[in-house]
């Protein structure tokens, strides 16, 4: 990451997610770099109540545009807050948002500096569960890759990746640019909004993963009216894990750890995994990640990677998903000690989803599964929509002086406070659950570096 001596014009790429207002957004930046603050604030909040609007490169503009116009700078600090809690950030991203939450806080001060900084692009949105037996959420910069892999080619740059997305129209010109992109696939299949190419064998075959993974668009956009994007979605596929591996190195030049099922990237909207013919589970929750973003772009962490989760182990039906009891439930059970309360896990933001090395492992898998099970049992108690649409429509309401947190909201729905929904988790889920080491090394030692859940937060 670079720092500048002096406030430098950021470099914002919003990926594909452009509303249709595109045009004003140069205006906007333009704005934003000269500092014409006041003028900034009306303009992006209409631009991020657009579908595809909600990035955390926008809301960074409103905080900070907000923190230099005189009596919203505890606005613009909550804003900027709100952008640390919801998405998915580069270190830089997150370093730059942190100082400019400091120097927001400082405003009015003897002390108050303004912040030097650089956005460096974000290559794409990644969700992988090598570490855990599942699908986390992480981010990774054009700069840098997952902490726990090396880079063994060139990172794919954003503007090459959005090369790589086509018109449903364009589903011949897609299929073969797919196939070139993997040299040595096998037969590829263009229908309904998908293109599948698939590596080795082809074990199911395209056509097979296709018909699964509209199973799931079906219900996702009757109940949470998650609609597939409108351009196509290209699904590559291995058999193991190891082709996953591969395929990350050849397709976006990355390289992630070995176990590694399944990732997308939503700048060329694009999934990457195993699939069965019992199951494109893992392919599905990577669905949820590239649908959400258009009109829940800043959804909370343990909603969306939850959600996933219980997508991935659930049953599509006509017009709805069906859960049920899995192993994240086994999961939960066997790191009960690390369970986080569920005022935690509505506090922790994305950086708490990934591990960056072995002790951390349990405490992220229980984080995980907690978010799974947790949506669960709001979709048990018939909160899980009301939840989900309060959740992405009233946490940043029009002339709000500061945005909702989203512990106020689920609170609302739930008619308790956090105490109260913890202790009625608890016996949903059955009660006292003994904690259990497992076999072997299934729970790591405690360390300096396991994480720590947040504070628990005040009622």
């Amino acid at each position: 990451m670079q720092f500048a001596s002096k406030w430098m014009a950021p470099v914002l790429l919003l990926g594909l997610a452009v509303p249709a207002g595109a045009q004003s957004f140069d205006k906007i930046k333009d704005l934003w770099e000269g500092k014409q603050w006041a003028q900034v604030i009306p303009l992006v909040t209409a631009y991020r109540n657009q579908p595809g609007g909600r990035t955390w490169q926008v809301d960074y503009m409103l905080g900070t545009s907000e923190c230099h116009v005189a009596g919203q700078e505890k606005q613009g600090a909550a804003v900027l807050e709100y952008v640390l809690q919801n998405y998915h950030l580069p270190d830089s991203g997150r370093v730059a948002t942190r100082d400019a939450i400091e120097y927001c806080q400082q405003l009015g001060t003897a002390v108050q500096q303004e912040p030097s900084f650089v956005f460096v692009p974000v290559t794409g949105q990644l969700a992988s569960g090598s570490l855990v037996s599942g699908k986390g959420g992480f981010v990774i910069s054009a700069a840098s890759a997952m902490t726990t892999g090396k880079v063994t080619h060139s990172p794919v740059p954003v503007d090459e990746l959005q090369k790589r997305v086509f018109a449903v129209a364009d589903g011949s010109a897609a299929l073969a640019a797919a196939r070139a992109r993997l040299p040595g696939s096998h037969a590829g299949v263009v229908q309904d909004g998908f293109v599948v190419v698939c590596d080795r064998n082809c074990e199911p075959n395209p056509q097979d993963v296709v018909d699964c993974l509209k199973g799931f668009r079906t219900p996702l956009q009757a109940e949470f009216d998650m609609a597939a994007p409108q351009q196509l979605v290209t699904v590559y596929t291995g058999e193991i894990p190891l082709d996953v591996v591969s395929m990350a190195n050849t397709l976006h030049g990355i390289a992630l750890p070995l176990g590694t099922v399944a990732y997308s990237v939503y700048e060329d909207l694009s999934i990457v995994g195993i699939a069965s013919y019992s199951s494109c589970g893992s392919l599905a929750h990577e669905l949820v990640h590239l649908s959400i973003r258009a009109k829940f772009g800043d959804s909370p962490p343990w909603l969306e990677e939850g959600l996933a989760s219980e997508v991935a182990v659930g049953t599509p039906e006509a017009a709805a998903l069906r859960f049920g009891p899995s192993w994240r439930d086994d999961t939960l059970r066997r790191q009960w000690q690390y369970r986080p309360t569920v005022a935690r896990l509505l506090a922790s933001d994305w950086s708490a989803y990934s591990a960056n090395s072995y002790p951390q492992v349990a405490p992220v898998a229980s984080l995980q599964a907690m978010a799974a099970v947790f949506v669960r049992y709001l979709d048990a108690k018939k909160k899980l929509q009301p939840i989900y649409f309060a959740l992405r429509d009233q946490r940043f309401p029009a002339g709000a002086t500061a945005p909702r947190p989203a512990a106020e909201i689920v609170q609302e729905q739930m008619g308790m406070n956090m105490a109260q929904m913890d202790a009625d988790f608890l016996r949903w889920f059955g009660g006292e659950v003994p904690v259990s080491r497992g076999a072997g090394n299934d729970v790591p030692r405690a360390g300096n570096d396991v994480p720590r859940w947040p504070k628990e937060p005040k009622e």
